[in-house]
């Protein structure tokens, strides 16, 4: 589930990206896998982000005025 996740992510599906995470993070929880769960989660939580954008582009401008370690964010 994760990685159909991730390959939704990168081809910019954020929707469908979101409802993997989402289904990867209940079984991560169910498991104990508490990394991977961490990341799910994380990952679910961007995906939404970029989901509530209206223009492309805009979500990557928001993000760098809210981050507090720019350098970080970058990586």
């Amino acid at each position: 589930m994760r990685r159909i996740a991730d390959l939704y992510f990168m081809m910019k599906l954020w929707k469908p990206a979101y409802n993997y995470y989402y289904i990867a993070k209940k079984d991560f929880l169910s498991d104990e896998a508490w990394p991977y769960y961490a990341s799910a989660v994380e990952c679910a939580a961007l995906a939404m982000f970029m989901l509530s954008s209206t223009e492309p582009g805009e979500e990557v401008k928001t993000l760098l005025l809210r981050c507090h370690s720019c350098v970080l964010f970058k990586r």
